[in-house]
């Protein structure tokens, strides 16, 4: 549904925007871009799969300490129980991690915009 809205809009600006002799390459960047956003896209997909109540990255160490802190889940809990509580914690476990990281990756965007925008004088 997202390339039938957001993809033509996209391509017109791709177009529109880029210097007339990298047209080309810019479209070839933006489609490099879709395909490896829909490649992380299936590999963030099967991190979500719980795998015979192995833990994995996001549900222990600092990432599970985090996701025990936002939702008061832990591996041991999910193990105790069933498979239905180990789905739902592999889900919350590692979309809760991607929303830390987003967070802090969206701080430090804000901390570093001053000096980009001091970097970009002139330009409008």
């Amino acid at each position: 549904m997202r390339e039938l809205f957001l993809s033509p809009i996209c391509l017109f600006k791709v177009t529109e925007l880029s210097p007339l002799k990298y047209v080309a390459f810019i479209m070839g960047v933006w489609f490099s871009a879709n395909f490896y956003g829909h490649f992380f896209a299936g590999k963030i997909a099967k991190l979500t799969s719980a795998s015979n109540g192995e833990p994995t990255i996001f549900s222990e160490g600092y990432f599970g300490d985090i996701v025990t802190a936002i939702t008061g889940l832990n591996h041991e809990s999910a193990l105790n129980g069933g498979e239905v509580l180990q789905q739902l914690f592999s889900y919350v476990s590692v979309y809760a991690s991607f929303g830390v990281i987003s967070v802090i990756v969206g701080i430090f965007a804000i901390l570093i915009s001053p000096v980009i925008k001091k970097m970009m004088a002139g330009i409008h």
